[in-house]
């Protein structure tokens, strides 16, 4: 004689093996994303200095000068960092590469 339970427990050990399997292709897909983004990151870092990065600072600050002072927004004759909007892009600026130095400071490859 069979117990009543049986096909409870078989329904159970079906159910049991479908999730399984679910948390396994779950894994091996979260898996091969991270990888992905470990390799993105990877080409990203490599290719960022922080000689780059100075670079690349000063070369936007020089083109945001010309840009208001093309725009109207400086005097070619008088000293771009006579105007207060300028000024205030610059604060801007420095306090964006402070805090970018603040946030590289343990990381070697930053």
């Amino acid at each position: 004689m069979r117990s009543p339970i049986v096909p409870f427990l078989v329904a159970f050990n079906l159910l049991t093996l479908v999730l399984l399997a679910v948390l396994v292709v779950q894994s091996i897909a979260t898996r091969s994303e991270l990888d992905q983004l470990h390799r993105q990151v990877a080409a990203a870092e490599s290719g960022i200095g922080s000689g780059d990065l100075a670079l690349a600072l000063g070369d936007l600050e020089n083109r945001i000068k010309e840009w208001l002072q093309a725009t109207g927004g400086g005097s070619p004759l008088s000293s771009p960092a006579a105007d207060p909007r300028v000024d205030e892009i610059l604060a801007t600026l420095r306090r964006l590469e402070s805090r970018l130095d603040q946030i590289c400071e343990g990381v070697p490859v930053c």
